[in-house]
């Protein structure tokens, strides 16, 4: 975050609260759509909201175990590098509301679903976030309180627009195949069958996609 904060200021891109005020509604555990007003979601009972208590305090404990130098080396590293959150979740919950609250904070974060993430990935950004609270939250401090003010996108067309001088970039050029050739050299064919040959590629996708 540092790091786009900085090119948000560069830019002079503007950031403003998240919207916290008035009733919440969300559809958990079932059919029903619920409103709840407080930090906690409505889970449908107080039995699923201690469960969802106590699964937080868990993921925050296993995050203090990880080495943030060596997460892979450090306490458990390798089995939790070898199962998915989605698969933590499932062997640790009993409400389906619970899992449902957990995916949906998971979604907004991070983009993908608890399936394409590993225990060990979470509990490491966990960790460097602060503890679990501060990088899922939207209230003051914590790691989603802020969005910009005119959408991500802005970010994108600021860098677009200050190398346009230097670069061509062409839109509406899907890309289909990328080869790499025996002397290092890379061919990209796009679906509207231009091809491009470089010496380098960066690939950025969307994670949901990797």
């Amino acid at each position: 975050q540092t790091h786009i904060m900085a090119v948000m200021k560069e830019f002079n891109l503007c950031t403003q609260p998240q919207f916290l005020q008035g009733t919440k509604v969300m559809q958990a555990g079932g059919p029903k759509v619920r409103t709840y007003n407080s930090v906690l979601p409505n889970v449908g009972s107080w039995f699923a909201l201690l469960e969802l208590g106590w699964v937080l305090s868990k993921l925050e404990k296993l995050a203090t175990e990880v080495n943030i130098l060596d997460p892979y080396r450090g306490k458990n590293g390798s089995e939790l590098d070898a199962i998915t959150v989605h698969s933590w979740m499932k062997s640790n919950t009993r409400y389906a509301a619970v899992r449902d609250v957990l995916t949906a904070a998971f979604r907004c974060t991070f983009g993908v679903e608890t399936s394409q993430m590993s225990m060990l990935f979470l509990l490491t950004v966990c960790k460097s976030a602060g503890g679990m609270e501060k990088l899922f939250e939207s209230t003051e401090g914590a790691g989603q309180e802020f969005t910009v003010e005119n959408g991500t996108a802005s970010i994108v067309d600021s860098l677009a627009k200050d190398i346009e001088k230097d670069v061509n970039i062409l839109l509406d050029q899907a890309v289909n195949t990328v080869e790499q050739n025996d002397d290092g050299s890379v061919c990209i064919l796009s679906g509207a069958g231009r091809i491009i040959r470089c010496r380098r590629v960066i690939i950025c996708i969307p994670p949901t996609q990797q």
